[in-house]
C-alpha cells in the first residue's frame, strides 16, 4: 500500500489491488451448491492477472536502493524473481546484502540460498581462491560463504561468467534433442 502510493497511484486502484490480496477466497461446489473453502492469506496469488505488476511494483523501491548502494560500482538488473548483480570489487556486495536484509524486513521476500551464485569475474576458482573468498565471507558477511562460488552459473536459461563455453550452453539441449529424436525413431 505505501509503495503503491508513493509511485502516485489512484486511491481507487490501490483500494482494488488490497481488497483481492486481503479478501481472496477459494470455493467449491457441493451439490450443486457453491461453498466457501477458505481465506487466501499468502499475498499475491500466481496466475493472478496482475501479479507480475505487483512484484514489480514491490521490487521497483528495492531495485533504486540497490543501484544507491553500489554508487556507480556496478550495476543490478532484474527480471522476475531472478536479480542479478556485476560489481567491480567484492566490497561492493557488501551494502548489496543489506538491501536484502531490506527486502526480507519489509517486503517478507528472502534469499533463497540454495539459488545463490557468486560467479568472479577476475580470477580463476581455484581451491586456494575459493577458500579466500569463503573466508571474506565469513569476516564480513556470514550469508555469502552459503552462496555458490563457481565460474559460470545460469541465469535466465544463459551460462554467465568466465568458464561459460559454447559446449557447456549447449550440452543439456543438445542431450535432449538426441534422446527425443531417439525416442521417436525407435
Amino acid at each position: 500500500e505505501i509503495v503503491l502510493k508513493a509511485l502516485g497511484f489512484p486511491v481507487g486502484f490501490i483500494n482494488i489491488i488490497l481488497g483481492v490480496l486481503r479478501c481472496a477466497r477459494s470455493y467449491t461446489r457441493v451439490n450443486g451448491e457453491q461453498r466457501l473453502m477458505y481465506f487466501i492469506l499468502s499475498g499475491i496469488v500466481q496466475g493472478w492477472a496482475t501479479a507480475g505488476f505487483d512484484f514489480a511494483v514491490a521490487l521497483d523501491s528495492f531495485m533504486h536502493k540497490f543501484e544507491h548502494v553500489i554508487e556507480g560500482n556496478g550495476i543490478v538488473r532484474a527480471c522476475a524473481d531472478d536479480i542479478v548483480a556485476t560489481l567491480r570489487c567484492l566490497h561492493h556486495f557488501l551494502p548489496v546484502l543489506g538491501v536484502f536484509d531490506d527486502v526480507e524486513d519489509l517486503a517478507g521476500l528472502r534469499l533463497n540460498v540454495s539459488k545463490c551464485y557468486i560467479v568472479p569475474l577476475n580470477r580463476a576458482m581455484t581451491p586456494s581462491n575459493i577458500e579466500r573468498l569463503r573466508d571474506f565471507f565469513y569476516a564480513n558477511a556470514p550469508i555469502g560463504a552459503s552462496f555458490y562460488l563457481v565460474g559460470c552459473c545460469k541465469c535466465l536459461g544463459f551460462l554467465i561468467g568466465p568458464e561459460a563455453t559454447d559446449e557447456a550452453q549447449w550440452k543439456k539441449p543438445y542431450d535432449k534433442w538426441k534422446a527425443v529424436t531417439k525416442d521417436i525413431a525407435a
